[in-house]
């Protein structure tokens, strides 16, 4: 969120990718019935939440999403996961995309794949978040800004302090404290609940063909 305006558009866009990709070839990874999907619900959900979180949390209300699987069934397509072939019986995406509209007027797009011909090989996880009064890059932890009275940008990059544990680390540091000193969880579970509408409605989009309300 900027510091005087309202969000407006957000772009996460994780992926697991390349040419070959990163695609899993196994387990109940690539199986709709034991995973419930593929990237969109395996490394999407992360970039996802971080977004959500750096929104403010406003509530979605109608999402346009596709999550489809082309480049894992062509003839000969491997993972660099031991560069073994995917098989045949991969039944879940290997790419979503979707549009997110919320209540407040801000919007999301998302795109997440495990296999794409994209330059950068292993795992790309950024978000743009776009604002009235200004912008921001994670994990750039670039911010910028704009003065329209003097007709000038200003870019700026926040240096992150370490405090000696690791961000996941933390976070499992964190929700212990929270049961063992009977804390509210560090993460409500109503943003984890928000957080699965939206997964849930980019595939239900993609079964419907069209954009979908949510409750």
């Amino acid at each position: 969120r900027d510091r005087r305006g309202r969000t407006r558009r957000h772009l996460p866009r994780p992926q697991l990718d390349a040419a070959p990709g990163w695609a899993p070839v196994g387990g109940g990874f690539i199986l709709k019935e034991h995973s419930g999907g593929g990237p969109c619900i395996d490394i999407g959900v992360h970039i996802l939440d971080l977004t959500l979180w750096f929104m403010g949390h406003p509530k979605p209300v109608a999402i346009s999403g596709v999550a489809r699987a082309e480049l894992a069934h062509q003839e000969g397509a491997f993972s660099q996961w031991g560069r073994q072939t995917i098989p045949s019986h991969y039944d879940v995406e290997d790419f979503a995309a979707a549009f997110v509209r919320f209540d407040n007027g801000a919007i999301l797009i998302l795109e997440v794949s495990w296999l794409l011909h994209h330059p950068t090989q292993g795992e790309d996880m950024q978000m743009w978040l776009y604002g009235t009064r200004g912008g921001a890059h994670w994990p750039q932890c670039s911010i910028c800004e704009s003065n329209n009275q003097i007709r000038q940008q200003y870019d700026r990059k926040l240096m992150l302090m370490y405090d000696g544990l690791e961000a996941h680390a933390q976070e499992c540091v964190e929700f212990a404290a929270a049961i063992a000193q009977g804390r509210p969880s560090p993460v409500p579970p109503e943003q984890s609940l928000q957080v699965m509408k939206i997964l849930d409605g980019i595939y239900r989009s993609q079964e419907a063909g069209e954009e979908i309300r949510l409750d």
